[in-house]
């Protein structure tokens, strides 16, 4: 897990994959709205998250068949954030899994960063 060296705040944005090319739009996104940017890609560090998550976006493609207990997971211990999935619009079996696994929210790569502000302004 990788802390953004900006001030911390009260609340974080956590981005769940290894495209380090959409972690550094999504940090982008957590500075504009003055939130903390962590980047995790192992299940486990998802228990550990300080700040609080406000908003957690999954790369479907990488979380494998965990998604639905990762959800269901941070759902019990977070209720109030918003879990937000990210895949190609032309990838339908990841769209389809983020969809059964109970994501509040999902959005394509080409609409990463305007999606990602509508959710985060919506849930001020």
């Amino acid at each position: 897990m990788s802390d953004s060296p900006a001030k911390e705040s009260l609340k974080s944005l956590v981005f769940f994959g290894k495209d380090f090319m959409i972690g550094s739009r999504v940090e982008g996104v957590s500075r504009n709205h003055s939130l903390t940017f962590l980047r995790v890609d192992k299940k486990e560090a998802l228990h550990t998250l300080s700040p609080q998550p406000r908003l957690v976006l999954f790369d479907i493609a990488t979380t494998g068949d965990d998604l639905p207990q990762m959800v269901s997971g941070l759902k019990n211990i977070y209720p109030e954030i918003s879990l937000v999935g990210l895949a190609f619009h032309t990838d339908e079996i990841s769209l389809e899994k983020g969809k059964r696994a109970g994501l509040d929210a999902l959005i394509t790569r080409s609409h990463l960063v305007d999606g990602l502000n509508r959710i985060l302004e919506k849930r001020q």
